[in-house]
């Protein structure tokens, strides 16, 4: 600061946040053409009479542009959004939100949200042959097989076994030489 004096200037020193001398002119000892002047990267620094003012965190960020802005991770903010099991993977700041993977094998939807793929079978069961129950013959099997539902994921195809149980419960071995198994279409 400078003060007019009869026949001259007198002039003091600059304030304690400021660098150069009252004649020279006083600029602040931190500018924003200097590291950003100590503001985060992600805000913005303004110069003013006392130094800089740092600027807020832009969308997808927390803190302050003063203490640091930090990416906000979408798949803590939203409380792990996927589905069990389905992998969360943070969408980076300046975007916002997470993506979560495919659903499982024999699921189906979005990731966030996951069905299990149905696949009917009919099965029928009979001992008539011709019309007529011979003694001591074997029961045949009928089984028709509804594929998975579209928009399912199972990159192996679907997967159909059989199993037969007695009427007591008890499973019955199935004779590879005498059972006969017909995949779709054949």
């Amino acid at each position: 600061m400078c003060v007019n004096v009869p026949g001259s200037v007198a002039c003091g020193p600059c304030p304690d946040w400021a660098l150069g001398s009252g004649k020279t002119g006083c600029k602040p000892k931190t500018t924003c053409a200097v590291n950003n002047g100590g503001c985060d990267l992600e805000s913005a620094c303004q110069d003013n009479q006392v130094g800089v003012t740092c600027g807020p965190c832009p969308a997808g960020f927390s803190g302050t542009g003063a203490t640091g802005c930090v990416d906000i991770d979408g798949c803590v903010e939203y409380g792990s959004p996927c589905y069990a099991g389905v992998n969360c993977t943070d969408i980076k700041a300046p975007g916002l939100g997470f993506a979560c993977d495919p659903c499982p094998q024999g699921y189906k939807g979005n990731g966030t949200h996951c069905a299990i793929c149905s696949m009917g079978v009919s099965i029928a069961a009979s001992t008539a042959v011709d019309g007529a129950v011979p003694r001591g013959s074997d029961t045949r099997i009928i089984a028709g097989v509804q594929l998975m539902a579209a928009g399912c994921s199972n990159d192996n195809g679907y997967k159909f076994t059989w199993s037969v149980a007695a009427s007591d419960g008890s499973v019955v071995d199935l004779d590879p030489a005498t059972t006969k198994s017909v995949g779709p279409g054949g």
